[in-house]
């Protein structure tokens, strides 16, 4: 499977969250890249997003607000990647709250706690969740060319 894993941190990463980025990668055959700031994560995930090469956007911001000017104009230009936001535990609660305006529409998104141990996992996890769904869809549109085929009419019968 390929693709890549964009890593957004608000402070500098927790070595662990690099560790769980790096596993994720390596489980997931895709490629791994850090990100100085959220906006500028967005944009490598707009320019490479496709069904072709699924992208995991991983996001750890320290309060949800950070969230707000950079979510926005996801959901419109990169409706294949999937984000993945990183909170403490105590946090957690209130990011779920924010998300429910913040958040690209559409479910394509999860909330993971830090230091949680399966978090490399789950990474790759979501990121096989978009090949799968990109392969959903292109047998989908498959399907949909054959039966949109006319046979066409002999006129012997």
């Amino acid at each position: 499977m390929a693709g890549r894993i964009v890593l957004w941190s608000a402070e500098p990463a927790d070595p662990s969250l690099l560790e769980a980025a790096e596993f994720a990668a390596q489980a997931a055959g895709a490629s791994f890249e850090q990100a100085d700031d959220a906006s500028a994560a967005i944009e490598r995930v707009k320019a490479v997003a496709t069904p072709l090469e699924p992208c995991l956007l991983v996001m750890v911001p320290l309060v949800p607000a950070q969230l707000q000017p950079a979510l926005r104009p996801l959901s419109s230009a990169a409706p294949d990647a999937r984000c993945l936001f990183v909170m403490a535990s105590e946090q957690h609660a209130a990011l779920r709250r924010a998300l429910t305006f913040l958040a690209p529409p559409g479910g394509h998104w999860h909330i993971e706690r830090s230091g949680d141990p399966e978090l490399g996992q789950r990474m790759a996890d979501a990121l096989g969740a978009i090949v799968q769904k990109g392969r959903l869809r292109t047998t989908l549109d498959r399907m949909k060319v054959r039966l949109s085929a006319v046979a066409p009419i002999d006129p012997l019968e």
